[in-house]
């Protein structure tokens, strides 16, 4: 699914208003990123961590897609910026116990069933250092445009991200 997905990827993607609003927030909760490590695990096409790395972050790419994260990589090249990527299973990382300042994904968590969740938080959670921070985003299911837009696509059978759960409040 997610060597599929990344076909689709695009450099310009950062650019749009829902990519942007995101790193709003993200930079609001997470500070200034200079001198800090992060890690994005479930990278996708990395362009948010592209834009961390520009500011001066330390940052790792972690993805079980190998065509994300040569897109990734590709990106990453093309901008001149360095970053560490790992080919592995979000659910059991094989980095060190406490490295990172800042763990992170968006869009990744709702893809997993209730066990794989905690899973994949408790991974975050262990690769963060003692007193870092863990930060997770997911889609807004009660945003009523996305709802109908994924309904529509799961309709017409080309809804392309596979599985995905409904985190509402309920």
């Amino acid at each position: 699914v997610w060597d599929k997905v990344s076909e689709r990827y695009s450099a310009q993607s950062v650019n749009q208003p829902h990519n942007q609003a995101f790193f709003r927030v993200f930079m609001e909760t997470t500070g200034v990123p200079k001198g800090r490590s992060y890690c994005e695990v479930g990278c996708g096409s990395g362009m948010s961590s592209a834009l961390l790395a520009q500011m001066g972050a330390d940052v790792s790419l972690v993805d079980i897609a190998p065509k994300a994260l040569e897109f990734a990589r590709s990106n990453f090249a093309n901008l001149g910026l360095q970053a560490t990527f790992y080919q592995q299973d979000a659910l059991q990382m094989e980095l060190e116990d406490g490295t990172f300042d800042v763990v992170w994904n968006c869009g990744v968590l709702e893809h997993f069933y209730d066990p794989g969740k905690l899973q994949l938080i408790r991974e975050m959670r262990r690769i963060t250092r003692p007193g870092g921070l863990v930060f997770i985003a997911v889609p807004n299911h009660l945003h009523l445009p996305f709802m109908l837009g994924k309904k529509l696509a799961e309709l017409r059978g080309i809804w392309p991200y596979g599985f995905e759960d409904d985190l509402t409040p309920r």
